[in-house]
């Protein structure tokens, strides 16, 4: 499950950089999405998304079903929103405990 929710989190950063881009090709102009659907993005089974965002930065929270949150989690963020828990460097996926 944790292999899982690492690469849950990859492909969720490149939808959002994917989201990013055609966003600033648009009328609308550059902007993050601040949920999973603006991203049309289904996880795996038993993999949780928490995901907020706005205009200039997103934050997303990633557990599985299957293990302890508290012991178990992703996050990563971009730009200028709340972080989740423990996502350290901006941009760089932070997965608890480290394994």
């Amino acid at each position: 499950f944790a292999t899982q929710m690492r690469a849950e989190t990859r492909d969720l950063i490149t939808a959002q950089e994917a989201f990013y881009h055609t966003a600033s090709l648009s009328r609308t102009g550059a902007r993050y999405a601040s949920s999973l659907e603006q991203l049309a993005f289904v996880p795996q089974e038993q993999v949780l998304i928490e995901i907020r965002g706005n205009r200039r930065g997103w934050a997303a929270l990633v557990t599985s079903a299957e293990l302890p949150v508290d012991e178990y989690f992703c996050s990563v963020f971009v730009g200028d929103v709340e972080p989740y828990r423990t996502a350290g460097e901006e941009g760089v996926m932070s997965c608890e405990p480290g394994r």
